[in-house]
């Protein structure tokens, strides 16, 4: 992170990255993580549905994958991800299940074709239970 931001100061001379800390501190920070090839824009305490992980119910999981980290007073953009170590998004899988049903009907009308096909996806649903800073 330190590479993002040594080139960051506001007129005042306060450090930004310090800034950053302090606000993340005070958990009114955003990230947008790549998950399963998706982007997620999350916060702590939010739940949200992924494609399914390789991970047990109740287990701790790190997303490395942080493409923007943002709060009240900053915006720090990854090219096209932040520094690794920079930022870690933690998690917590609450559980492992399969979605609602998903219908994929075909009809060619006047002909008698129909064709009802469906699938339920395999999905992971995390909680996320902190966004962690690190300003050096």
């Amino acid at each position: 992170m330190e590479e993002l931001l040594d080139y960051a100061s506001d007129d005042t001379g306060v450090d930004l990255a310090a800034r950053i800390a302090q606000e993340a501190a005070l958990s009114r920070v955003f990230a947008v993580v790549h998950v399963g090839g998706k982007q997620y824009k999350v916060s702590p305490q939010d739940l949200i549905t992924v494609d399914k992980l390789s991970a047990d119910i109740g287990s701790q999981i790190v997303l490395e994958k942080v493409l923007l980290l943002g709060g009240g007073s900053f915006t720090c953009i990854g090219t096209p991800i932040l520094a690794a170590g920079a930022v870690r998004v933690q998690a917590t899988v609450v559980e492992q299940s399969r979605l609602k049903k998903v219908i994929a009907f075909k009809k060619k009308r006047r002909k008698g074709f129909a064709r009802r096909v469906g699938h339920r996806t395999e999905a992971t649903f995390l909680r996320i239970t902190d966004i962690v800073v690190d300003p050096k």
